[in-house]
């Protein structure tokens, strides 16, 4: 019997680690895109991704904010680190107390074909036991196409609350031209 065979007869045919759509939303000329029934209760392990964001104002980048018992945090209460890798170019970026959760890289409106793809984990939303975190991994297109950038991070909100929501936006205002958003449950 091969091992996966026997893995999944061991654990009694379960599927582990599945995923299950919640919502896709799709964004054309908007601010927000707003997941707000999340079903936090069912799943302690979100997966969001979006692919080809894209911001009306050049240099702007796809950020999140997260609803607590229905009320949008908007402090700055979240903290980050992330770590980018350009061409010809790397660095280290830390956030405390800031008022967002950093997702994507700056791109720009009038050069086709640049544009932001990535995901982010969200941990223990419902748990109001544990802090809600995330981590997140995406890549695009930078500098006039030119270049191209990869980013990999984890933020926190270090509040013992339910997070029952998640709103995506573009990083010191304007509207997202394009973006394709998905939210999945992830099963245990």
């Amino acid at each position: 019997m091969p091992l996966g065979s026997a893995r999944f007869g061991l654990l009694g045919g379960a599927e582990l680690g599945s995923l299950k759509l919640i919502e896709t939303q799709t964004a054309s000329n908007v601010a927000t895109l707003d997941f707000t029934s999340i079903q936090e209760s069912t799943y302690d392990v979100h997966l969001l991704v979006y692919n080809n964001a894209i911001p009306i104002d050049d240099g702007k980048r796809l950020a999140m904010r997260l609803y607590e018992s229905g009320t949008l945090e908007t402090g700055t209460v979240y903290s980050s680190v992330h770590q980018f890798n350009r061409t010809g170019a790397n660095a280290e970026i830390r956030a405390v107390n800031v008022d967002y959760i950093r997702l994507g890289v700056n791109t720009n409106t009038d050069v086709a074909g640049e544009s932001d793809n990535g995901y982010a984990y969200i941990y223990h939303a419902g748990d109001t036991n544990k802090f809600t975190t995330i981590t997140s991994h995406h890549a695009g297109s930078y500098y006039n196409g030119n270049d191209y950038t990869t980013e990999f991070g984890g933020a926190i909100l270090p509040q013992a609350s339910v997070v029952d929501g998640i709103r995506l936006y573009m990083f010191n205002s304007g509207n997202i031209q394009n973006c394709t958003a998905s939210l999945y449950g992830v099963s245990s």
